[in-house]
């Protein structure tokens, strides 16, 4: 027998059995048959990159997650990633609702040239963490890293004049929570010359795209995933472009897209 506390959250630590993942549209998804408990998780999308006179990452998503609660019919709506260049948008919010809980995640600020991209933030859960802020830059910046239920994510970087090879910093781990901690922001390189691009920011847990000092991105992009995200991607070239952000809530890079946001409950039988 399992003991709750006084908001219904079971005490005893589990192992799912089973997930469902989400990262687009919105609707309601039933209680699979024998699931006792589940836990909950939303990200917001990634902003998108700003265009050219900006150069700026979008940022990453926020984060906000349930405690392991009685297992019910979920209804969620997915935040879009928000698209890239000089119309670019934000990210959209991700929300879930079941029972007497309501789980929102907004979606990380686009690339636009007016101070700092930031990222979105988490509210409603028992867990919520905040999304990486884009590279702020007038001359490159990479993507912000979506949070993670367990921890930020990580800035994208901001390569000024003459900056080569700029990392982004790596996702936060909280410890408090569960899971992945928030991914990296992606990196950024601008030699002034014919080198300037920036990666996207990654998914929870997962790092961001790497900018290209040289040759070509590799031939297997953005393939590294989790059970919550996708790494962000690499720059299509050394030359004016950004990598889109990773899936579920990875801010894009330069003029590229953000990740989309997402949902992904845990399943307890």
């Amino acid at each position: 027998m399992f003991s709750s506390n006084t908001t219904g959250e079971i005490e005893m630590p589990l192992t799912a059995t089973s997930i469902t993942r989400i990262v687009t549209g919105s609707g309601t998804v039933s209680k699979p048959t024998g699931a006792n408990y589940m836990r909950v998780t939303v990200v917001g999308g990634g902003g998108g990159g700003s265009g050219s006179s900006w150069y700026q990452g979008g940022g990453g998503g926020g984060c906000s997650a349930s405690g392991i609660v009685a297992a019910v019919a979920v209804t969620y709506s997915i935040g879009a990633a928000g698209t890239g260049g000089s119309s670019g948008t934000d990210g959209g919010t991700t929300t879930a609702s079941f029972g007497a809980i309501s789980l929102s995640a907004t979606g990380g600020r686009k690339g636009e040239g007016s101070g700092t991209p930031t990222g979105g933030t988490g509210s409603g859960g028992t867990y919520s963490f905040t999304g990486g802020n884009g590279g702020a830059t007038s001359t490159f910046g990479g993507g912000g890293g979506a949070a993670g239920p367990n921890g930020n994510g990580g800035n994208g970087a901001s390569a000024g004049g003459g900056g080569v090879g700029v990392i982004g910093s790596n996702g936060g781990f909280a410890g408090t929570g569960f899971g992945p901690g928030g991914g990296a922001g992606g990196s950024a390189i601008n030699d002034q010359s014919t080198i300037y691009n920036s990666g996207g920011g990654g998914g929870p847990g997962m790092p961001g795209g790497c900018a290209l000092s040289s040759g070509s991105p590799p031939t297997a992009l953005n393939t590294a995933t989790n059970d919550w995200g996708r790494a962000g991607g690499y720059p299509a070239s050394r030359t004016n472009t950004g990598g889109v952000g990773g899936e579920m809530g990875g801010g894009g890079g330069y003029n590229n897209v953000g990740g989309s946001g997402g949902m992904v409950i845990e399943w307890f039988y």
